[in-house]
């Protein structure tokens, strides 16, 4: 979400990122997609990034991104992967 608001500009940048830092900030940034009328460019950006996180991740975690979901193909190499943390492996 935050990479979603830091690509707008004006208005819609600053409140995109003040809903951010609220109390339940996935409705209260829904709310404000919505309110600007970017739904849809939203749910590109969103669809776009599940198919560059897809390819970015690995063959040994076996990820595919199928209808806009990430799906692993072999569920005990799940791994916890935090964004913006180098993966140590880990598994759940």
């Amino acid at each position: 979400m935050e990479r979603f608001a830091v690509s707008r500009q004006g208005k819609e940048r600053d409140k995109l990122l003040s809903v951010l830092a609220r109390p339940h900030p996935f409705s209260a940034f829904r709310s404000e997609v919505e309110y600007f009328g970017i739904s849809q460019e939203w749910s590109d950006f969103m669809d776009n990034a599940y198919d560059e996180f897809a390819e970015e991740r690995p063959n040994d975690v076996e990820v595919d991104c199928v209808d806009g979901k990430i799906i692993c193909r072999n569920p005990e190499n799940i791994r916890v992967i935090v964004a913006g943390e180098e993966d140590d492996g880990g598994m759940i």
